[in-house]
């Protein structure tokens, strides 16, 4: 989610208005509107490039990424917290005991609530083999799709697709 903070212009005390956005697909809408980038929305496209851009979307935020969120925060979490050093930078688990205590548990229930997602989502039914395999194949078709053009829907400027 997104947190967008406006001020109002208009106002003499110059008030601050706080619109609390959830999803990314609306968000992106929102920051376009926001940010006036007409030139590079979906809106630009044909209904061809536009169903495309769609199906991109909704491929990587259902399913490539859910792949990618269970590989890190089930499969792989302990690794993913050493390398990022969560312990220390978020819980200062080296110079607090309670710290030390939490980060551990943080790290425990991160990964029970990403695999009960995963086991919603039907991910789980699948081994970890598997998995990498639809993940791969996404990022096979992704680039088969980019082929040689440098942006997904070919011209000179970048979608939200790209």
């Amino acid at each position: 989610y997104i947190e967008l903070l406006t001020t109002n212009n208009n106002n003499k005390q110059g008030n601050v208005t706080t619109e609390l956005i959830p999803d990314s697909n609306v968000i992106l809408d929102r920051l376009e509107q926001e940010f006036d980038c007409s030139a590079t929305t979906t809106t630009s496209l044909t209904n061809e490039q536009q169903a495309v851009s769609h199906l991109i979307t909704r491929m990587l935020d259902e399913h490539t990424a859910q792949i990618g969120f269970y590989y890190r925060y089930v499969v792989d979490i302990t690794n993913f917290m050493e390398q990022c050093d969560i312990a220390n930078r978020f819980f200062h688990a080296d110079t607090s005991q309670m710290g030390a205590l939490v980060a551990p548990l943080f790290a425990k229930g991160i990964g029970k609530g990403f695999g009960k997602k995963a086991r919603a989502r039907g991910l789980s039914a699948h081994d970890n083999e598997e998995l990498w395999k639809f993940g791969n194949q996404d990022l096979k078709a992704l680039s088969q799709l980019l082929g040689d053009k440098p942006y997904f829907m070919g011209g000179t400027t970048a979608t939200r697709t790209d």
